[in-house]
């Protein structure tokens, strides 16, 4: 019992003073992982990320799957960009082939968090995947996909896109 309180009260206390980045990153991440992963935070005087999981258990960052450690990845970098104060000039968002190692559940929901930040600040989303296309499309009918081939662009207005 006493073991319990005492992790809890630290719990209390490093979610407490876990700066706003990791907060805003433990959101995007169970979001992200579908409630697989509630929480990311950095333990105080540490240099690594734990993460918790579903069931409550504690794991470090460097014993999650690529996968996963990629959608970590990917959230932390949405968590700074969304602790950025609101007053400041929205600079774009780049990514590259980000989804690559995450399976389609995983992917989809990404893929709306994505379409999400777009509403507030520009994203160019590049990758060599068609079926990345299509997860954005189905996320969104209306996204504007650019090809790039045969050194021109042109607008993809079919609904599939060809690699």
């Amino acid at each position: 019992m006493a073991e319990h309180l005492l992790d809890t009260a630290r719990e209390r206390h490093a979610e407490a003073n876990q700066p706003r980045v990791i907060q805003e990153a433990s959101k995007y991440f169970s979001t992200i992982t579908d409630g697989c992963y509630t929480k990311v935070f950095a333990p105080p005087g540490e240099n690594s990320m734990q993460v918790i999981d579903e069931k409550g258990s504690i794991k470090e960052s460097d014993d999650l799957s690529r996968g996963a450690m990629e959608q970590l990845y990917l959230a932390i970098r949405f968590g700074y960009i969304s602790a950025q104060p609101t007053g400041s000039e929205a600079l774009p968002i780049l990514m590259d082939d980000v989804l690559v190692n995450f399976d389609p559940t995983r992917s989809a929901a990404a893929a709306a968090t994505i379409l999400q930040m777009a509403e507030h600040r520009q994203v160019l989303f590049f990758t060599c995947h068609p079926e990345q296309v299509e997860i954005f499309r189905q996320c969104s009918p209306e996204v504007p996909v650019y090809v790039i081939a045969d050194e021109s662009i042109s607008v993809s207005t079919t609904e599939h896109v060809v690699g």
